[in-house]
């Protein structure tokens, strides 16, 4: 989720499509992003892109595969996002440490400490890491 001033930041969706869209063998459907999916078979549900302007974030469901993971990673860095899923804490990361000072101190406190990432195999590896 992408913040500016501890507020969440719109952005648009074609940087949803300029960072997954060139190699993907299907990403919308109707007209809205609910998907994406790479021949090789690589593929995450998306949630969150059914609208030309990203109000809230996206939710990448299933996701597998090294280009979903650094598409994802690009988009948080691009974005300034925070990037965060369900576990025990902690379970958010950043892509580069100035981001930290843009999300609302009560969500890191909630989520974190957040690990800095700084590629889309660093988001994975500490995504499934055995603690």
């Amino acid at each position: 989720m992408p913040f500016r001033n501890e507020q969440v930041a719109p952005f648009d969706r074609s940087l949803v499509q300029e960072i997954f869209g060139a190699e993907a063998a299907s990403i919308a459907r109707n007209g809205e992003i609910v998907d994406i999916v790479y021949p090789d078979g690589q593929r995450a549900e998306l949630y969150g892109a059914e609208e030309e302007t990203i109000k809230l974030g996206l939710v990448f469901s299933r996701a597998g595969g090294d280009r979903i993971f650094d598409g994802i990673w690009q988009i948080a860095d691009r974005t300034r996002s925070l990037i965060y899923w369900p576990d025990i804490i902690p379970h958010c990361a950043v892509t580069r440490p100035e981001t930290l000072a843009l999300v609302p101190s009560d969500v890191l406190e909630s989520m974190g400490p957040a690990e800095i990432v700084k590629s889309g195999q660093e988001l994975q590896d500490y995504i499934f890491r055995d603690d």
